[in-house]
């Protein structure tokens, strides 16, 4: 009812004149010339006025004078209605111009309408047709009795929209449609409603569906559809090129009948305008008419049931599956089957279920009985056997430990247990070093393998691995030293030498390896042709050198053993070796020389030459300090011919302090040429081989000699004995990583029994045994 008036209202506000200008005075009857000059317009409140109500308008009238006067005024309005009184009565908002005039004296004043009063609403929208993908704008608005419009506020909770759309509010109002189709949109503000409608068309394609059965039986066949969707999944069927497994070509239509040759997972394809889309089909099997047992585990592939015998291995977990098959050779697994097992000790189970697991940690034998839902029943022995190994003890098969010795080999086993503690022999693959030994297989069947070190194995443990599932595994086998087989001789130094000279060489025992071996050689008979043998400790030997010539024999004979025998070579020495070797001799040599040198030197200090009893004062002879006995008897190293040192103390020295003369063999004879004293004092004369023998002859008698204080033998002896230990304290030894060394870069050989460069005994220069301590 409400509505009704609005409307009328409405209609009756639209045949009413609204000027649309101000008013042309030249068009108005203002009336005749009163003596009016000029007009005022007045008006009660701000100057404005809701369109729905009345404003009193006041004109004053003046004259020349500007004095108030009565006049007669005409009031005009561009938009709403006026009276003779003034009265306004307004139509639309807005800005309006009154207009009053009295004669030739007129006025004008703007008036502001205002919006009137809530008569009613109005929902307006940008469009009342559209797609899914698009969207339309509200304008809610508010009406009051003239007819006049402004915006409504409309809380959220006043629209009544479709399911699934909704009203986005902003800047601008809108509405978002979802599913297509015609819809009533509502808005309800200040106690009124407005209702529009509008129809909505799906947008454009965005997906593609495939309607039809998912299942359907091998033996059927079925229709199937296409559908395009846009983004708001609003669908509707669509012409589509088709495509299938199950299809021999590609097919085009609205829709596609699909009739399947075999079971399982099948697709069928559908595609439109640049879109694609995939559906699978699953295809069950007939009726069934055969029945077939498979199992497998995770060690082995599935395999079928070939008999009414089926071995498994114990710990492992078998699945079983049944496999029903139909008439024309369609094999499908079956979902439903009662699985029954039972042993002869009474033990039983009972399962159902598409799939059984068979899993026994003992071995023995059980009966299967399987009923498939839609099958033939069938039953089957099951034999269990070990199972995969999990752990493996290696052992050997005919002695207590895992010792071998060189040269022999030993037996091992090779034992692997199940989960269940099932034991049984088993084959391995080897893996250890090249060099160690060699195995191969056994005559005992699996697991059984010889060991057989290598001669070039180092006595002790050696380490061999073996691959199994589980990863590498280690085991240990001690190799000892076998049994004496051989006797070796080492010597310390060389094998040859010269006459007068000794070889040190020591005899070891040795197994068929050339391990050597603790052997007691009590009764071990040593010689050799070149010389006599001397045992110095246990096993060790010196051999004299005699005899000289090549491949001399050199033999050990000990019962139980093979005869060990070497070659010496001896080179010969002057005097057959009976003053020792080559460079013995030539020190013996060296030694005569200096005593005769000495001897010689000696006889020159006792006589010198005469001197004037008038030129001279009697002077105490100086004391002469012979030269140490260790510089003759001392042999020089081996290498080269040292000089001798020989300290002479000349008879006519001034000052005690005056430095001895070193006489060597090189200088020797110069002692015996002229020689002046550099004294200025004292004059000598020449002393030659000719007077020297005249000296020691005492020819003549006037020669005065000089003043040598006399010693004892024994202090002589003891000087001597001192500059011996003197002598032998000057050969000066350095450390090195061979052992003593000489500062001429002689290194001394170790004895038998000293390890090279540690403290023990070392040939000595002269060629005896010198214990060295290392410098710390």
């Amino acid at each position: 009812m409400r509505t009704h008036i609005l409307l009328s209202l409405l209609l009756l506000v639209g045949i009413i004149p609204i000027p649309s200008a101000y008013a042309d005075i030249s068009q108005l009857d203002c009336g005749s010339d009163m003596g009016v000059e000029s007009l005022e317009i007045q008006s009660s409140g701000s100057g404005s006025v809701p369109a729905d109500k009345s404003l009193q308008m006041i004109g004053i009238a003046r004259n020349s004078d500007g004095d108030q006067m009565g006049a007669t005024i005409v009031w005009y309005a561009n938009n709403g209605s006026i009276d003779w009184d003034g009265k306004f009565s307004p139509w639309s908002k807005g800005e309006i111009t009154i207009t009053a005039c009295s004669g030739n004296a007129w006025a004008n004043k703007s008036i502001s309408v205002l919006q009137g009063d809530n008569v009613g609403v109005q929902l307006l929208v940008s469009s009342q047709n559209l797609t899914a993908d698009e969207e339309i704008t509200l304008d809610p608005r508010r009406l009051d009795s003239k007819g006049n419009s402004a915006p409504a506020f409309v809380p959220s909770s006043n629209w009544t929209i479709p399911e699934g759309s909704q009203v986005k509010e902003g800047l601008q109002t809108t509405w978002i449609p979802n599913s297509n189709g015609n819809h009533s949109l509502k808005m309800n503000a200040y106690g009124f409603e407005s209702e529009v409608q509008i129809n909505v068309s799906h947008g454009q394609a965005d997906s593609l569906q495939i309607h039809g059965a998912a299942e359907i039986n091998v033996d059927d066949s079925f229709e199937y559809t296409l559908n395009a969707c846009d983004l708001k999944l609003n669908c509707w069927n669509v012409s589509a090129n088709w495509s299938s497994d199950l299809l021999a070509s590609d097919v085009a239509g609205h829709s596609v009948e699909i009739f399947p040759s075999s079971i399982g997972a099948h697709y069928l394809n559908g595609s439109y305008n640049g879109l694609s889309t995939s559906f699978s089909i699953e295809v069950k099997p007939g009726e069934a008419v055969g029945t077939t047992v498979v199992f497998s585990s995770q060690f082995s592939e599935q395999q079928e049931v070939s008999s009414s015998v089926i071995q498994l291995q114990a710990g492992v977990e078998w699945q079983m599956q049944v496999i029903l098959s139909d008439a024309v050779g369609t094999t499908w697994q079956a979902d439903n089957v009662e699985w029954r097992l039972n042993q002869s000790e009474g033990m039983a189970e009972l399962e159902h279920g598409s799939n059984y697991i068979f899993l026994q940690n003992k071995t023995g034998i059980w009966d299967l009985t399987i009923s498939p839902e839609g099958g033939v029943p069938s039953r089957y022995t099951v034999e269990v056997e070990p199972g995969p190994a999990v752990s493996w003890q290696v052992s050997p098969s005919l002695v207590s430990t895992m010792r071998v010795a060189s040269g022999n080999a030993i037996d091992l086993l090779v034992v692997a247990s199940d989960v269940g503690g099932n034991s049984f022999t088993t084959d391995v693959e080897w893996n250890f070093e090249s060099g160690i030994g060699s195995i191969k297989n056994g005559s005992s069947g699996n697991g059984s393998y010889i060991f057989t070190p290598s001669k070039s194995a180092i006595l002790g443990t050696i380490p061999i691995a073996f691959n199994t599932s589980y990863g590498v595994q280690f085991i240990s086998i001690e190799l000892v030293a076998g049994p004496a087989a051989q006797i070796q001789i080492v010597f310390n130094d060389e094998s040859e030498g010269s006459q007068g000279q000794s070889l040190y060489f020591e005899i070891i025992a040795q197994d068929n390896n050339g391990n050597p071996v603790d052997f007691e050689f009590s009764e071990a008979v040593v010689s050799c042709t070149c010389g006599e043998v001397t045992s110095l400790d246990a096993g060790e030997y010196r051999v004299e050198l005699e005899f000289e010539g090549t491949r001399h024999s050199l033999s050990v004979r000990q019962d139980g053993l093979p005869v060990s025998v070497v070659y010496v070579d001896v080179s010969a020495t002057m005097f057959g070796g009976m003053l020792g070797n080559n460079k013995q001799v030539i020190s013996i040599a060296i030694f005569a020389l200096g005593g005769v040198l000495l001897f010689i030197a000696l006889t020159i200090f006792k006589r010198s030459k005469k001197v004037e009893e008038d030129e001279f004062e009697e002077i105490p002879a100086i004391p002469r300090a012979a030269p140490p006995l260790s510089a003759f008897t001392q042999p020089p190293p081996l290498a080269t011919i040292q000089p001798v040192p020989v300290a002479v103390v000349s008879p006519l020295a001034v000052q005690a302090t005056a430095p001895p003369v070193v006489a060597t063999l090189s200088n020797a004879m110069d002692l015996l040429s002229p020689t002046v004293d550099s004294t200025p004092i004292i004059e000598t004369e020449p002393a030659s081989l000719s007077n020297a023998m005249d000296l020691l002859g005492g020819a003549d008698e006037a020669v005065l000699e000089p003043i040598i204080e006399e010693e004892s033998e024994e202090e002589i002896q003891e000087k001597i004995e001192e500059e011996i230990e003197e002598e032998i304290e000057e050969v000066e030894l350095i450390a090195s990583k061979s052992g003593p060394m000489t500062t001429s870069g002689v290194v001394l050989k170790a004895l038998p029994g000293t390890v090279v460069g540690e403290d023990g005994w070392y040939h000595g220069i002269d060629g005896k045994p010198l214990h060295w301590e290392k410098p710390q």
